[in-house]
């Protein structure tokens, strides 16, 4: 009798870890707020390029559980980026946010687009030429700017599981 109580013991205090442990799941549409850390301007970048991106805000589980820190990585991609150009033709950028990284290195898929379009100077074009000079043709649009510290809010695209609480128990904090 005393073997099996102490195998029975023994059992309860090996399960307890895991019996207690509560998944850290971030569900599909938690919002992630995401920094631009550098400005990105039409002219300086290329359709395909990867953008590095910091979380603003850290980004907690249904449970409280602090799944991604302020501060950790996200990155995104450039899907459409164009040049300001002659006759007041203006510069576009479209860009997508693709993942954060959680706690625990796990990539965190994320969805999100944020786009803005210089300004369009073509009808002061076509009206200077009109009424001006041939030259007036030169004018040029403006490039389109995301600048630095702009907040593009993203969501988790999918649900994430990131493991165990009891795992990462320094690391996880919950919030009450």
């Amino acid at each position: 009798m005393k073997k099996f109580a102490a195998a029975l013991l023994a059992a309860l205090t090996a399960l307890s870890g895991t019996a207690f442990a509560r998944s850290v799941v971030l569900e599909r549409g938690t919002e992630v707020q995401i920094r631009v850390v550098e400005r990105i301007k039409s002219n300086k970048v290329k359709k395909g390029q990867v953008l590095t991106f910091v979380v603003d805000k850290t980004v907690h589980d249904a449970n409280g559980f602090a799944a991604v820190a302020a501060g950790a990585p996200a990155y995104g991609t450039v899907t459409g980026a164009s040049k300001a150009g002659m006759f007041g033709k203006r510069g576009t950028l479209a860009i997508t946010i693709d993942r954060a990284v959680a706690w625990n290195g796990k990539d965190v898929p994320l969805t999100s687009t944020a786009s803005d379009k210089g300004d369009n100077n073509t009808a002061v074009v076509a009206t200077a030429a009109l009424f001006v000079s041939a030259p007036a043709i030169f004018f040029r649009g403006s490039n389109a700017v995301i600048e630095s510290g702009t907040i593009i809010r993203a969501q988790v695209a999918e649900r994430t599981p990131l493991g165990e609480d009891s795992e990462h128990s320094g690391t996880i904090r919950r919030v009450r």
